[in-house]
Order: C-alpha cells, then structure tokens, then sequence
C-alpha cells in the first residue's frame, strides 16, 4: 500500500512539473504590437512601434503650392533605409489616411500631399490642382509611424 501512495506522490509531482512546462511563452505586454493574450509567460520578444503625431499649422507658399516640415530627431537614416516609415494625416475620430493621397476638392480640382524622408525631418508638400489660386492647408494632423 505505501508503494502505491509514493508511486502516487510522484506522478502527481510528475504531472504538475508536465503541466507548469507546458505554459505558453510569448509577449505579456498588452502595449505591444504581437501581444499573445495566450501567453502566460514573457519571452521578451515584445515588439513596439514608434510614433509621432502633431499639427502642423505653419504652411509657407513656394508658389503654386505650400509645404512645411516636421521635425522628429528619432527619425535616422538608418530608420529611414531600413525601416517602414508611414506618415498619414487625419484624426483619431474620422480616421488616418497614407501620404502620398490626392483627394477631390469642390469637384472642381484636386489636392496632393507629397512627402520627403529625411534624417530628422519630413517634408511635405501641398499641391491644388489649381494652380490659380491654391488654398492654404490650414491646421492639420499628421502621423509617423515607425514599423
């Protein structure tokens, strides 16, 4: 009978060493971007996506158009060749749209906004299609995002 009740201890003790190396491992971090709500154990293998968002409202004219520049010292050049940069422009609430983007005005014309990548700083440029009497952006939003 004590055989029997040892041999027991010991594959409970085997069974929950069995179960306890069966966790899942993977990201914890619900900030990050491969959270795994299935993993019980970090692994430290998180990946986070940087960001930078503001309003640009100091739009110069370089006749026919407009352009400003944001500045973002996180923005390498290594970043920049080796990475996905996505600048985007809208608002949390109406939702973000890719640059480059042409977009209809009044139906009558269009609106382009280019970007230019460099080390520190984005570039863009506002393009009407009318190139008569081009509107001034005003305040918008704009995203980078750094995959």
């Amino acid at each position: 009978m004590r055989k029997y009740k040892y041999l027991f201890i010991i594959g409970l003790g085997i069974a929950f060493l069995g179960l306890q190396s069966c966790r899942k491992i993977g990201c914890t971090d619900s900030t990050a971007e491969n959270y795994s709500i299935y993993a019980q154990k970090d692994d430290n293998s998180c990946i986070y996506k940087k960001s930078f968002t503001t309003i640009v409202n100091d739009w110069e004219f370089y006749d026919p158009h407009f352009g400003a520049t944001i500045f973002w010292a996180e923005l390498t050049q290594d970043i920049i060749d080796n990475s996905v940069v996505q600048v985007s422009i809208g608002n949390d609430f109406d939702g973000w749209s890719i640059l480059p983007l042409t977009f209809p005005q009044d139906g009558t014309y269009s609106t382009t906004i280019e970007v230019v990548l460099s080390a520190g700083r984005v570039d863009l440029t506002w393009i009407d299609s009318d190139l008569v009497q081009p509107n001034e952006p005003g305040n918008r939003q704009f995203k980078i995002i750094i995959n």
